[in-house]
């Protein structure tokens, strides 16, 4: 059989790729090299905007719905801020991203796991996929196999970005009490990791805790890790497991190609996330949003029109996420600054870029605000 699109990657961008494609008639071939459900690090915190992206509703997946967050600086609480409605959804990776896969082979996507992609090869509309078990044919590749994407190397893709490095564990604790404190509330702490910041995020029976640095020095994450449970009071009571470290993409270089005649890229392999925190999945579901649009026209006037992808991108996140990365820089590297601001002003800043993840405001706004 020859599929339309073949996606390599089953995490968010590939999933609602794969749903949002077959509900409109596209036969979908989806690979994934690991069995699912499968664990992935990350802190599972879904915005507002991320749910009223997704085409479906998520709420059986819903592990916690944080209605305060607390921030801390060199250890000392800063400003807390909550409301009458959720400020982020929580969920673990591996439920979430099962769950997607499932509303995909609900549309009709064909689903090969355990499958790794090898090489590419073939002409616009009628392309090879070497994977382990065996060759499929496509007229079209779309990568959704993250940082470090074979996809993007096959078509010959240059993605030139930065890379935040984060140490992620679920932490089960004895104490239930103690577990408890934490329910409804995600912690945010920064000034115990050198360019970066820690995390607190409650799940139903446990706590996704982690920190992360966009130094290229960040050997020391484990320490900081270690010493980041100490300071929270988590040592004692507390079993880790899963503790693993990731990369995340940022800070796209706005000439990067995303798309050709033969496929394209979503996710982390397009490299667009939030500078300022890491958060990546809403922007994997938007372009899988994106993507789909840019396909199917493609499919029914010509493969050339998928080359126009890379500007669709730049045009939906270039600006916005480019003044995210100022913020983040000056946040980041500039301690002496940021952290007396943050102190005075933390819950005002909070507050815009609370507004920024429901999709009321742009992160323009938030500068402004950092400014007056």
């Amino acid at each position: 059989m020859k599929y339309d699109a073949a996606i390599v990657g089953a995490g968010p961008a590939g999933s609602v790729l794969a749903y949002l494609l077959a509900s409109q008639g596209v036969s979908v071939l989806l690979l994934e090299k690991e069995r699912l459900p499968r664990y992935k690090p990350c802190a599972g915190g879904l915005t507002k905007r991320t749910l009223q992206c997704l085409p479906f509703h998520a709420s059986e997946i819903i592990e916690d719905s944080t209605y305060k967050i607390e921030a801390f600086l060199n250890k000392e609480k800063v400003f807390e801020l909550s409301g009458e409605h959720p400020i982020l959804w929580m969920v673990m990776r591996d439920k979430f991203d099962h769950f997607l896969v499932q509303k995909a082979l609900d549309a009709d996507v064909t689903l090969r796991e355990g499958t790794h992609f090898i090489s590419l090869e073939g002409g616009i509309g009628s392309l090879t996929l070497e994977t382990s078990a065996g060759r499929f044919a496509s007229r079209f590749v779309i990568g959704a196999d993250g940082v470090n994407s074979k996809v993007a190397r096959a078509l010959g893709f240059t993605v030139e970005r930065r890379l935040m490095c984060a140490l992620e564990g679920e932490v089960y604790l004895s104490d239930l009490a103690l577990l408890n404190t934490f329910a409804g509330c995600a912690h945010f702490d920064f000034g115990v990791v050198p360019k970066g910041y820690a995390w607190i995020f409650p799940k139903r029976d446990h706590l996704s805790v982690g920190v992360l640095t966009v130094s290229n020095e960040a050997r020391s994450l484990r320490k900081s890790f270690a010493a980041y449970l100490e300071a929270k009071g988590l040592s004692e009571s507390g079993k880790i497991k899963k503790l693993k470290a990731h990369l995340i993409p940022y800070k796209p270089n706005k000439n990067n190609t995303l798309g050709s005649q033969k496929g394209m890229l979503v996710g982390d392999a397009a490299g667009y996330t939030d500078p300022i925190m890491g958060e990546g999945i809403y922007f994997a579901i938007k372009e899988a949003w994106l993507a789909a649009r840019v396909f199917v026209q493609a499919l029914n006037e010509g493969f050339q029109v998928a080359g126009e992808y890379s500007q669709v991108l730049r045009d939906e996140f270039f600006d916005d996420i480019s003044n995210a990365g100022k913020l983040a820089y000056f946040l980041y590297h500039f301690p002496l600054l940021s952290h007396p601001i943050l102190k005075a002003y933390g819950k005002r800043l909070a507050a815009y870029h609370l507004a920024v993840t429901r999709d009321e405001k742009r992160y323009a706004d938030f500068g402004r605000a950092l400014l007056s």
